[in-house]
């Protein structure tokens, strides 16, 4: 164009196509932490929009809102809050008034910052530089009296949650989506019937990200109680069920009540996903109630195997026209996962609890028996539509009819598309996933078994033998050595067996040995080469296990 300046929407172009996609970069911090290279987000073509940015004001030009939601969106994606809030102050400066996706990608910022790793001697500054950004935000938002969204709302809850502000926390969720966390099977006052006549505003959706972000707060400030009835009354409301309740407040002197009309606002709710379940397991467990930690593995279970039979009739309905598999069926939103098992298994590991333990291993070959059947039925679809079982369609998002202007999009799909090949890999993965923690509860429910049997045998062998609780019998009595010979299996010890059982790593995935080198089934009182009594009770008769695990454990000196 010779010595004429160049347009300003080819100045436009050149900054949506000077970078990669945010996916591409989000996927690059998470590389850095893997590696533990992660030490502050950046975003490595900064130095391109600063460029491009001065180009443009070089040219005595001025760059749209748009563009400048274009690289908030870039720098929110790899959480360099510090930037974004450095160019929403920009936006200001220049005469540009931000709109409600400027703050909410602002929103954003803030809250991937907060959930990137971060030193521990750090942990604290972060927190309140970020509440300082935070609390500014909020005000000016408030100030240009821009109406609230619901991702922007999520961003909110996320960045409340990882502060730990729980009254700011629960006041939003009253004031935007009417939820009163002391009674969830009501809405709160701010959106509840009055006399005077009904409540006309509505609040936010309720979604499946604020249910988890909820459900997270919860389980960390250790509110299980909150927790369970947040998680029950919010994934399934009572219908109608302001009907059953009455304001005594509202109640005249001579006991009349009245009656309020009934509100055409429902109950907010959300439907529940892995990651709920995740949450929720873990959180219970950590706070040691083995009986929710059961009841919700079940409902996990269930839940999955409901989920299963559903999806697998209706691709079967739909075999013949493998277009309407992708375009008509939802993909699934809840599955069973190794994170929902490994809390509870966990639980049962630090409270010694071996029945815990036994119940969770009885459940394993049921679970693996479905998860392999669900793989062997896609697996032969893959074959018979002649798909490529290794090519995994991406879902991309409606394609803007302006791709200078990513606010004006077509109509998004409600749902993500099936992929028979994606679920595939991750039902194998899945599996190969569960095998190995299949193999990890049997180690370690024999050795439990193992440890609480040598810890009453010594109680048996001593000198002066004590008591022990019989539970055929339920009393505590003192037995004699041949009794308890019987009662844990003990055998006499084989001939040309030496130790060489390799227990396996503390860190790591656990990596089974269906054959392992052992000792005899249990020494008795035969002595070992330190010429000290061993009592094993390495027998997989009675545990359930699918091969022997565990070497005996010594004698201590001392008895703990």
């Amino acid at each position: 164009m010779g010595a004429s300046a160049l347009p300003l929407r080819l100045h436009q172009q050149v900054l949506r196509h000077c970078t990669l996609p945010k996916t591409t970069h989000r996927e690059s911090i998470h590389r850095q932490i893997a590696h533990r290279a992660f030490s502050s987000p950046f975003h490595v073509h900064e130095h391109r929009f600063k460029a491009v940015v001065q180009n443009i004001a070089a040219t005595g030009a001025k760059p749209d809102l748009a563009d400048y939601n274009f690289i908030l969106d870039q720098l929110a994606a790899v959480g360099y809050y510090s930037a974004a809030y450095a160019l929403y102050q920009h936006i200001q400066k220049i005469g540009l008034t931000p709109d409600a996706k400027s703050f909410g990608l602002c929103f954003r910022a803030l809250a991937t910052r907060l959930a990137l790793p971060v030193a521990h001697d750090q942990r604290e500054d972060l927190l309140a530089h970020v509440s300082v950004l935070f609390q500014q935000l909020i005000a000016d938002h408030q100030r240009l009296a821009i109406p609230m969204t619901t991702p922007n709302m999520d961003a909110i809850l996320r960045i409340l949650k990882d502060t730990r502000d729980r009254p700011a926390f629960e006041s939003v969720l009253a004031t935007a989506y009417g939820i009163d966390l002391y009674n969830p099977d009501r809405l709160a006052l701010e959106y509840s019937p009055t006399a005077e006549g009904p409540i006309t505003k509505a609040p936010l959706p309720f979604t499946t990200p604020a249910l988890n972000t909820t459900l997270d707060l919860l389980g960390r400030l250790g509110d299980i109680s909150h927790l369970v009835s947040a998680f029950e009354v919010l994934t399934q409301p009572l219908p109608l069920a302001a009907q059953h309740f009455f304001n005594a407040f509202e109640e005249d002197d001579d006991d009349t009540s009245t009656t309020l009309p009934p509100s055409p606002i429902p109950l907010p709710h959300a439907p529940p996903n892995t990651t709920t379940y995740n949450l929720l397991l873990r959180h219970v467990s950590q706070a040691g109630d083995a009986v929710l930690a059961r009841h919700y593995l079940i409902e996990a279970i269930r839940l999955d195997r409901y989920n299963s039979w559903v999806l697998r009739h209706m691709v079967a309905h739909r075999r013949k026209d493998p277009a309407r598999i992708s375009s008509e069926i939802p993909a699934p939103r809840m599955s069973l996962h190794k994170l929902q098992l490994q809390p509870v298994l966990a639980l049962a590991n630090r409270d010694k609890n071996l029945a815990l333990m036994r119940w969770l291993q009885s459940k394993m070959p049921y679970i693996l028996r479905k998860q392999r059947a669900d793989l062997d039925f896609y697996e032969a679809l893959i074959a018979e539509l002649g798909l490529d079982a290794s090519s995994v369609p991406e879902h991309t998002p409606a394609t803007p009819t302006d791709p200078l202007d990513p606010d004006t999009t077509n109509p998004a799909p409600t749902h993500k598309p099936f992929s028979p090949t994606l679920h595939a890999q991750i039902l194998r993965q899945t599996l190969s996933e569960l095998t190995t923690l299949s193999a990890r509860i049997d180690y370690d429910t024999a050795r439990t078994s193992q440890r609480i049997k040598e810890r009453l045998g010594r109680r048996v062998f001593a000198s002066a033998p004590k008591d022990i609780y019989i539970r055929d019998e339920d009393r505590r009595r003192v037995v004699d050595k041949d009794t308890w010979r019987s009662i844990v299996n003990f055998q006499p010890p084989k001939e040309g067996i030496e130790d060489g059982y390799v227990r396996p790593r503390s860190r790591g995935p656990f990596t089974s040995n269906p054959k392992p080198t052992l000792p005899g089934r249990g020494q008795g009182e035969g002595k070992g080469k330190d010429g000290k009594r061993k009592m094993s009770t390495v027998a997989d008769v009675g545990l359930g296990a699918r091969y022997p695990v565990g070497p005996p454990i010594p004698v201590r000196a001392r008895e703990s």
